[in-house]
């Protein structure tokens, strides 16, 4: 079974903040569909994201590092000149599995525009080890998830509101922030 019945999700809440007068779930929604969009135009095929609940990580509620695993290196930045999508920075996903999702997302459905959002992102760089100083707490807008990609071994997806981590299998990770300074306009 991929996910929970339609009687057993979680209720959607009314948005709580206003932009410019506009409804936060309503500028979501634009900025998801803008996302999809250049996901089609970059001819990067969006993956399949399925909700497969397990138990990844026990203290997820209190957790505020993602991919604290990860093996320390002293790499360099990679800038994205280019301009590629996280996705495309990432390498052919065939699937994402999303194992456990915060509190914030009025369920699974948001999570999958969450992703889809994410992935359409152009990061200015990408980073081999965390290059922010805020915490970045799983229990609201975090989610857990295993990356399945067309060829090779899966990895580990870390994300909390703007900030992502892909952890491979050999334990190296790689690291974006997608706030809105950090990423390019929309071509």
């Amino acid at each position: 079974m991929r996910g929970p019945a339609v009687s057993e999700r979680r209720p959607a809440r009314a948005s709580r903040l206003l932009v410019r007068g506009v409804r936060s779930d309503a500028v979501y929604e634009a900025v998801t569909l803008s996302a999809l969009l250049l996901l089609m135009q970059s001819a990067v095929a969006a993956p399949a994201i399925h909700h497969v609940p397990r138990l990844v990580d026990s203290s997820f509620a209190t957790r505020g590092t993602l991919c604290r695993t990860a093996i320390a290196t002293t790499a360099g930045l990679r800038p994205n000149d280019d301009r590629r999508t996280v996705a495309e920075l990432v390498g052919r996903v065939a699937s994402i599995d999303v194992h456990q999702f915060g509190t914030e997302f009025a369920g699974f459905p948001a999570v999958q525009r969450y992703l889809a959002t994410l992935l359409g992102q152009r990061p200015h760089v990408s980073y081999p080890t965390i290059p922010w100083a805020e915490g970045t707490p799983l229990a609201g807008w975090g989610m857990l998830g295993t990356v399945h990609f067309a060829a090779g071994p899966d990895a580990r997806l870390e994300a909390a509101g703007p900030h992502v981590c892909l952890l491979d299998s050999t334990g190296h990770a790689t690291w974006w922030r997608v706030a809105p300074v950090d990423v390019w306009a929309a071509p």
